[in-house]
């Protein structure tokens, strides 16, 4: 893929959650860089990659830089970044010589979810009445594969935090903070393989469960629902899946998984462990999302 290098000069210090803006190159915009992640940054002798050192959000007006390192860089610093193009001269006919433009190669993938269990809302805790804030203790760990988190009571707790930590697919950390529900079920945003805490910050007024859903998590990046192609429920296609993009803002508790993940149409049974498969279209294989929020 082509790369559209910007210089600027930081006229103030970049630190750790700190971001920086750039203006567009000229006949650049938002679009030209939907989905692209191998974005480079050197500063000096200093050499950074993008989504591990930091995060790029094209934004309407701006191209919007999160710095996550914990180097600090002064102002009056020149930057020299490197900004990954989704699409360019891909391709030159060899009979009429006319280069292509705007285009890149996207092939396609099988992505295999495996056989996923049903939903159950009693998964990591079954029904507890908490009388404090603090931890809770969990029944299970580790899930059949990596999907999101649920919290039931049968009182309103809409005023609770419960705050989920745990690794995801690459065994990466993650925190998650869910808003208690109003009486019923609230689903959690990321995908987790692996929960090793759960707690409140306050006492609750009914009897809470912590479980899983059905929101099954990716695992490479995914930036619209239109890269899927197709859906298959132990090899028979099927339609109606949803799925939610990869995250691209900025991490936080609150925000939604880095790549991305599928909800089985709404009539699936899970109760026979059926197998899932993908087929997606992907110009980035090899981008598995930016960092997620890990509580720092």
């Amino acid at each position: 893929m082509p790369y559209i290098r910007i210089n600027t000069v930081l006229r103030e210090p970049l630190t750790p959650n700190s971001t920086l803006e750039v203006p567009y190159p000229e006949g650049k915009n938002e679009g030209s860089f939907f989905g692209s992640s191998e974005h480079t940054l050197t500063i000096e002798t200093n050499f950074f990659r993008s989504p591990k050192d930091f995060v790029v959000v094209p934004t309407r007006e701006r191209i919007v830089i999160h710095w996550l390192t914990n180097i600090e860089v002064p102002s009056g610093a020149i930057c020299y970044l490197h900004l990954q193009e989704q699409g360019g001269d891909f391709y030159t006919d060899p009979s009429t010589g006319h280069t292509i433009k705007g285009m890149v190669k996207a092939d396609t993938f099988m992505i295999n979810l495996g056989a996923v269990k049903s939903t159950d809302p009693e998964y990591y805790i079954s029904d507890t009445k908490i009388n404090e804030p603090g931890r809770l203790i969990l029944e299970r760990r580790r899930p059949d594969t990596v999907r999101n988190i649920t919290v039931t009571s049968n009182k309103n707790e809409s005023s609770t935090m419960f705050r989920i930590e745990g690794e995801d697919i690459y065994l990466n950390p993650i925190v998650e903070h869910i808003q208690g529900p109003n009486k019923g079920t609230v689903e959690g945003k990321k995908s987790f393989l692996k929960v090793t805490k759960v707690s409140t910050n306050e006492a609750c007024n009914g009897i809470i469960s912590v479980g899983i859903g059905d929101c099954i998590g990716l695992p490479v990046f995914i930036p619209s629902p239109g890269y899927l192609i197709r859906e298959l429920i132990n090899g028979l296609e099927v339609t109606g899946g949803i799925i939610t993009p990869g995250e691209v803002i900025f991490p936080k508790a609150s925000t939604g998984d880095r790549r991305g993940t599928y909800k089985p149409p709404q009539d699936t049974d899970l109760s026979q462990n059926k197998s899932i498969q993908l087929f997606v279209m992907l110009p980035n294989p090899g981008n598995i999302g930016s960092p997620d929020y890990s509580g720092s």
